[in-house]
């Protein structure tokens, strides 16, 4: 429920709500899995959570982390970070190392990285920008209930999901930096 943080999605009573009718219940494979006690709360929840699906394929999402891979990578090719930095230390103490890197190049790249705020989604390739590509997996929640999948028993469910299943997604985004 990391949304709950940059995109408030739901509040302290519904969480608790959403926790309450949490059980386990067997799935259609015979497996243990968490699922939902009622219709409804299972409903709410795909509701909620369908207003995070888009963030997850965002342009904005899918080059930050390709950014971050590149900068990580590039740190720890060139030995100033390690691979233990990436297990011990804070995310806050990882960007201070990528802020003071002797590498220049990677730290200017990382505060003009800062300073971006237009995501462009583009059918080509840009040679001339930081460009990556868009093949992102459309992730959603399907949840069980005691009654079977949300989708197969929710009508506004299944069109929550099918909407965003059937999103256009670009086959490129970029960056000026």
């Amino acid at each position: 429920m990391n949304g709950i943080y940059y995109k408030k999605v739901w509040d302290l009573e519904e969480i608790s709500q959403i926790y309450q009718d949490i059980h386990v219940i067997n799935n259609e494979d015979n497996v243990e899995e968490l699922g939902f006690n009622s219709v409804e709360i299972a409903e709410k929840f795909v509701d909620r959570a369908s207003k995070l699906w888009p963030i997850w394929v965002s342009s904005e999402d899918t080059i930050t982390m390709y950014f971050f891979a590149n900068i990580i990578e590039k740190m720890y090719n060139e030995k100033y970070i390690t691979k233990s930095d990436l297990y011990e230390l804070s995310e806050q103490q990882i960007i201070n190392l990528i802020k003071i890197c002797k590498n220049k190049k990677i730290s200017e790249a990382f505060n003009n990285f800062m300073k971006c705020n237009n995501f462009i989604d583009s059918e080509e390739y840009r040679e001339d920008k930081f460009c990556v590509s868009r093949k992102v997996k459309i992730r959603y929640i399907n949840p069980i209930t005691k009654k079977g999948r949300i989708y197969d028993i929710s009508a506004k469910a299944k069109k929550q999901i099918d909407n965003f299943t059937n999103i256009d997604i670009s086959k490129y985004a970029y960056i000026d930096i």
